[in-house]
């Protein structure tokens, strides 16, 4: 039998923001490498790999 433990987090404004400014950037980053996966499969036909797609968004990252 497994214990399991719920905990409900409190940030502080500036945390909560922080958290938020991180989603929004994930979110972008996902949402550009779906559009361009798309985008490629239906001008061309092709699918991006896995790994290509982690290429992708390592470059994406680089500054």
């Amino acid at each position: 039998m497994h214990k399991t433990y719920q905990n409900q987090l409190y940030p502080t404004k500036r945390r909560a923001s922080k958290v938020e400014q991180s989603q929004d950037i994930c979110r972008e980053g996902y949402n550009d490498t779906l559009a361009y996966r798309k985008n490629l499969y239906e001008t061309k036909g092709e699918s991006v790999l896995l790994y290509e797609t982690n290429n992708l968004i390592t470059k994406q990252n680089t500054f």
